[in-house]
């Protein structure tokens, strides 16, 4: 290089001085440094919030919903709830400025929103009620729906009702209700989002036969605590699902008779029961010896007392003496019980023609029809016939039966439920 060359250019280079080239990047880094901690501030002290309302599809609010950030770089935030209304609001400090929230309610779809009205979609449901083949329910019967990789189960009420959210199933399922001694029922609904879809799931009922008959016949028969409708009288042949099952037979009259059986599909079984009559005490008093009856069959002749066991219900008791008017009442017998009856006849009185004619009227009124009477005095041989009719007015008794009858006790009472003139 040429002298004079060389000395131009370090001419024409500008003069520095040491250190000068540095001062403008230390003043930006100066000025960073002190803004940075009033925008660190800011950010800390000023937060970032949304607000809004959560509906479902028919513009009901949602309540208690869960609502948090769904950005990550988010500090300082609490998870919030809607309220009664479905309103919201939420803050939050950090990046970017906008605020995105996630949505989260139980039987809803999630989603997400950066403020404003949300709508929630339902999860599908599946709900229905199991019945056997006569329509009845069937209880706790087992529901699964099923779906690839995506499983739900419940468990049908003793109504046979169910309801099965279905938590994220979008698409054809396949639907399978089951129930011990029952066929199973299959359904396969299409799952959407706000879709309630209901079936009626008929299991039929595995069958067996039970022929039933009593002693005596005649009687209707209860199965598993229920009115067998389908035997209203004995014999007759049941058609039972199989399993176990409660047989009763009870009625006012017999004791009451049961009995567990176990039915298999397809099999048939006989059952005869024998019933014992109901029975209770009854126990008799009379003034003195004479004849006791009890239903027109004598049970006591000579004693002033009887008792012995008897079918429940009511019973006729008739009392005769020499001494004493026949006296015939009613009693009633019940269950497992004694029934005491004092009777009262009214005493014959020799002379007492007022008295005769009275007690021969109760007697007949308390038998009731129509009747002959007569009445025979055993010294003369002569024969009174009196006439009474449904024992609905007093015999026409003559002046001078009453004056025969005034005088001796009537040795021969007759009275026949067959009318006589």
């Amino acid at each position: 290089m040429r002298p004079e060359l060389h000395s131009y250019q370090r001419a024409a280079r500008p003069s520095r001085r040491p250190g000068s080239g540095r001062q403008p990047a230390r003043r930006v880094l100066a000025l960073a440094l002190l803004v940075l901690p009033m925008a660190v501030a800011a950010w800390a002290v000023i937060p970032q919030g949304v607000s809004g309302r959560v509906t479902d599809a028919s513009g009901h609010p949602v309540a208690d919903a869960t609502i948090a950030p769904a950005d990550p770089l988010r500090l300082g935030t609490q998870a919030a709830f809607t309220d009664s209304g479905g309103r919201y609001q939420v803050g939050a400090r950090g990046w970017p400025l906008n605020l995105n929230v996630s949505v989260v309610a139980p039987g809803f779809a999630p989603a997400r929103t950066s403020g404003g009205m949300v709508v929630l979609r339902r999860w599908p449901q599946v709900t229905g009620q199991a019945v056997d083949d006569t329509g009845a329910a069937v209880a706790d019967a087992a529901v699964t729906l099923v779906r690839p990789h995506q499983v739900w189960t419940a468990q049908a009420g003793a109504d046979g009702r169910f309801s099965l959210p279905a938590t994220g199933g979008l698409g054809r399922a396949w639907l399978a209700v089951q129930a011990e001694f029952h066929q199973p029922a299959y359904a396969s609904p299409t799952l959407a989002l706000d879709r309630v879809v209901s079936f009626s799931m008929v299991l039929p009922r595995m069958l067996g036969t039970v022929q039933l008959t009593t002693d005596p016949p005649g009687l209707g028969a209860s199965v598993d605590g229920q009115p067998a409708t389908r035997c209203p009288a004995t014999p007759c042949n049941l058609q039972l699902g199989v399993g176990p099952h409660h047989l009763e037979f009870a009625s006012d009259l017999y004791v009451p008779w049961a009995q567990d059986v176990q039915v298999d599909r397809g099999a048939s079984i006989s059952i005869t029961a024998k019933l014992e009559r109901k029975t209770g005490t009854l126990k008799l008093t009379a003034p003195g010896a004479g004849e006791l009856s009890v239903d027109g069959n004598t049970v006591n002749s000579g004693s002033a007392a009887w008792s012995g066991s008897l079918p429940t219900g009511k019973h006729s008791v008739v009392f005769r003496s020499a001494a004493t008017w026949p006296t015939q009442s009613d009693v009633e017998v019940n269950w497992k019980q004694t029934t005491e009856s004092t009777l009262a006849p009214a005493a014959v009185t020799p002379g007492d023609s007022a008295s005769f004619v009275q007690n021969l009227q109760a007697y007949l009124g308390r038998a009731g029809g129509s009747y002959g009477v007569y009445v025979e005095d055993l010294r003369s041989g002569v024969t009174v016939g009196i006439k009474a009719l449904n024992g609905s007015r007093r015999p026409p008794i003559s002046a001078r039966m009453r004056e025969r009858t005034a005088s001796t006790v009537p040795s021969r009472l007759a009275a026949s439920s067959t009318s006589c003139s």
